[in-house]
């Protein structure tokens, strides 16, 4: 079952914006939503030409790239 697009991205923002308000009150641990691969990029991902290994670290790098 797919979730509607328009309450997935809302329910990014208001993340951001709870994100971005516990930073300007200065707590120490701010949790940002994580952002995972979409279908696009895990097909991409999927069709590349890699070993298991080196596919492994791409996709981790992506992602940390994608998570900062």
């Amino acid at each position: 079952m797919s979730q509607c697009p328009e309450c997935e991205r809302n329910k990014f923002r208001a993340a951001m914006w709870r994100a971005e308000a516990y930073k300007q009150a200065g707590h120490d641990k701010i949790e940002r939503p994580w952002v995972g691969l979409s279908i696009n990029e895990a097909q991409d991902f999927y069709e590349s030409k890699l070993s298991r290994a080196e596919l492994i670290n791409k996709i981790d790098e992506f992602l940390e790239e994608k998570n900062q």
